[in-house]
C-alpha cells in the first residue's frame, strides 16, 4: 500500500521523468502533458492499495507514463471521431458538436465560421 508521504515524495522525485517520457513519446503541447501527468498521478493514488511495490519504483514510472501518454492518445482520437466541436460564444461558454464525414470539411467549417 502507498502512503501519502511515499507517494508525496514519489510524485517529487519522478514527477519530471514522467513529463519527459511523455514528452519523448510524442506529447508535445504542454496541456496535452499535463493532462496526462494527471491522469497519472491521480491512477496512481485511486489505485493505492493495490501498489506493487517494484523492486524498480524509476521503471515503473517510466511504463506509467507511457501508458498514460497511449490512454490521453486514445481519448482524443476518440474525441475526434466524436466530432468537431464549434464554439458558438464569443467567451466560448457554449460549444456545438459537429461530425463531418472529412477533416477537410471539419477544416473550412472552422474556417468559415472564423474558429
Amino acid at each position: 500500500m502507498l502512503d501519502k508521504k511515499t507517494f508525496t515524495e514519489m510524485y517529487r522525485k519522478y514527477g519530471a521523468l514522467a513529463r519527459a517520457v511523455m514528452a519523448k513519446e510524442g506529447l508535445t503541447e504542454d496541456a496535452d502533458i499535463d493532462e496526462a501527468s494527471q491522469d497519472l498521478w491521480t491512477q496512481l493514488w485511486k489505485n493505492r492499495d493495490a501498489w506493487p511495490n517494484p523492486t524498480n519504483v524509476r521503471g515503473y514510472i517510466k511504463v506509467c507514463a507511457k501508458h498514460a501518454v497511449y490512454q490521453h492518445t486514445r481519448k482524443d482520437k476518440a474525441k475526434k471521431r466524436a466530432g468537431f466541436h464549434v464554439p458558438l460564444e464569443e467567451d466560448r461558454s457554449s460549444v456545438a458538436n459537429i461530425k463531418l464525414s472529412k477533416p477537410a470539411e471539419a477544416e473550412k467549417f472552422a474556417e468559415r465560421t472564423g474558429h
